[in-house]
C-alpha cells in the first residue's frame, strides 16, 4: 500500500518533470536547426554575392570602362547611374539565384520583410564591392 501511495504521489510530479524536460529538448532543437538553416542561408547568400559582383566587374564595369575615352572628363570611371544600373542587376541576378524559396527563409529565420531583406543584400553587394576594390587597389 505504501509503494502505491508513493507511485501515485510521484507519478504527476514525474510526468510534470518529463513534459517540462520534453518541452526544452524540442525547443533546443528547433533552436539548433535554425541556427543551422540561418548559417546554410547565409554561406549560400554570401557565395552567391560574391560569385555576381565578381562577374558583374568582369563583365559590365570592364564593357562600359572599355567603351569610354581615357582622355574624356571622368575618365575611365563609371558614371553613378551605371554604379546603380549594375548594383541592379546584380540585386536581381543574386534574387535569381538564391531563390523566392530562399529569400522566404532567409526573411522568416531574420525576422525581415521582403525590403529588409533586399536592404540586406544591397548592403552585402556593398560590401563585396569594397573589398574587392581594396583587395584591387591596397
Amino acid at each position: 500500500m505504501e509503494g502505491m501511495d508513493l507511485y501515485e504521489l510521484l507519478s504527476p510530479v514525474i510526468v510534470l518533470i518529463v513534459t517540462v524536460l520534453s518541452g526544452f529538448l524540442t525547443k533546443l532543437i528547433h533552436e539548433k536547426t535554425k541556427n543551422t538553416t540561418l548559417a546554410g542561408i547565409l554561406g549560400r547568400l554570401n557565395e552567391v554575392v560574391w560569385d555576381e559582383v565578381k562577374a558583374a566587374e568582369q563583365v559590365a564595369v570592364k564593357s562600359i570602362k572599355l567603351a569610354k575615352d581615357p582622355s574624356s572628363d571622368g575618365g575611365m570611371k563609371i558614371t553613378d547611374a551605371e554604379a546603380r544600373e549594375i548594383k541592379q542587376r546584380v540585386l536581381r541576378r543574386i534574387k535569381e539565384n538564391v531563390g523566392i524559396k530562399g529569400l522566404m527563409k532567409l526573411g522568416k529565420v531574420l525576422g525581415l520583410n521582403d525590403r529588409g531583406v533586399t536592404e540586406m543584400i544591397e548592403a552585402k553587394i556593398e560590401s563585396a564591392v569594397l573589398d574587392m576594390v581594396t583587395k584591387t587597389n591596397p
